[in-house]
């Protein structure tokens, strides 16, 4: 049964995870996607320690936006400073 369809939203300053637990909630996220893309219909991933969210296979592309929040995050606290992308212009 799918509880909520929902992706979960973060602000920076309202998840106050350590490395290690941003790692594991990573690692969770990343094998709910890849059994979405390997014929589950729903998979459910818990955030926050205590919340989850269900995904279905429709729902992928909330669930890579997670990802890469969490992706950002740990770059964060890693001291990664290429956490974004931009793009490179020259000009002549």
């Amino acid at each position: 049964m799918i509880k909520s369809l929902r992706s979960p939203k973060f602000k920076t300053d309202e998840l106050m995870a350590d490395l290690d637990t941003l790692q594991g909630w990573l690692t969770e996220a990343e094998a709910a996607k890849h059994k979405l893309l390997t014929g589950s219909l729903a998979a459910t991933v818990k955030y926050n320690g205590q919340n989850e969210v269900t995904y279905a296979r429709t729902d992928i592309d909330k669930l890579d936006a997670y990802i890469a929040s969490l992706r950002a995050q740990i770059g964060g606290l890693d001291g990664d400073v290429r956490k974004v992308s931009r793009p490179i212009y020259f000009g002549f």
